[in-house]
């Protein structure tokens, strides 16, 4: 959860344990560290919502199978100087790269100038496994397109680039919902 406390304007936080505090009959899942959130109804839901929760930030794997993700996330992060339609080719890539291989993805933005390019799978492969099969398509993605894509964090050498971020593939990590500023994005890659 992504709570803003004091509104949208001032600074959030985030929440992935539940408090001591939390009413029994909240649904929520055991971790290693606690018990998290998990909606199943209205009343969840609502709960959530009083916590200040603007922001949902879903895992990659249900409750029943949570050390194995049902949704694979090949990251793309920009580089401050890269502009709009580079990314959109970039994503682009990734999905042709993904149909040739019989996978079906759909493109999401981030939540900040990014795009998520998603893959739905079954649960059945660890969060280790998938996370190689990731790094193993950027790494084949950055060889053969070194003018567009990098696995390279450092900003300062990837600032016309998009960083491919397989490490947002792993145990505990999220989607984060859309930006508004996204759809934009996202518009302006669909063919006209």
């Amino acid at each position: 959860m992504k709570a803003f406390p004091k509104g949208i304007m001032d600074r959030p936080y985030y929440r992935r344990v539940l408090a001591s505090t939390t009413p029994p009959w909240v649904s929520r899942v055991e971790l290693k560290d606690g018990f998290g959130p998990v909606i199943e109804d209205t009343a969840d839901l609502m709960w959530v919502v009083n916590q200040d929760s603007v922001e949902l930030h879903p895992w990659l794997s249900r409750r029943e199978t949570l050390n194995y993700p049902d949704l694979v996330v090949f990251d793309l992060d920009p580089g401050p100087k890269m502009p709009p339609e580079r990314l959109c080719e970039a994503a682009t890539i990734i999905k042709e790269a993904l149909e040739s291989l019989g996978v079906v993805s759909w493109p999401k933005t981030s939540g900040s100038n990014g795009f998520h390019v998603l893959v739905g799978i079954k649960p059945i492969y660890e969060f280790e496994e998938v996370h190689t099969w990731v790094i193993a398509i950027d790494r084949v993605l950055t060889e053969r397109r070194l003018d567009l894509f990098s696995m390279d964090y450092t900003r300062s050498r990837r600032t016309e680039k998009v960083l491919l971020d397989h490490n947002q593939v792993g145990f505990g990590r999220t989607t984060r919902p859309s930006a508004a500023s996204g759809h934009f994005l996202v518009h302006q890659c669909l063919p006209q």
